[in-house]
């Protein structure tokens, strides 16, 4: 299957990670002009309700986090889909894909 080029205003640019059912892209957020991680969970035929259901609740933990050395998190996309998760990437991230 080929992957999406665009998820809701994200444009996916470079797939950085995979675990599972769960990729990470860089991605470009098209209405804050900025580059994010997105976390994307693929519904593969053997992804469990139980694995969209942590994802989800990874997501949601992520978003109450505020913190000066963390980024902003946002959670799942209803719009489409696939459920996704995204955060901004600084400079002094450790993902240097970013």
């Amino acid at each position: 299957m080929t992957p999406p080029t665009h998820i809701a205003h994200y444009q996916l640019l470079e797939l950085i990670g995979r675990d599972g059912p769960i990729e990470t892209w860089r991605a470009r957020d098209s209405r804050l002009q900025r580059t994010v991680a997105v976390q994307i969970l693929r519904r593969l035929p053997d992804t469990t309700q139980e694995a969209v259901d942590r994802f989800r609740r990874q997501a949601h933990v992520a978003s109450l986090v505020t913190h000066p050395t963390s980024v902003p998190s946002t959670t799942g996309e209803r719009r489409t889909a696939i459920p996704t998760s995204s955060a901004s990437c600084s400079r002094d991230d450790a993902w240097t894909n970013c």
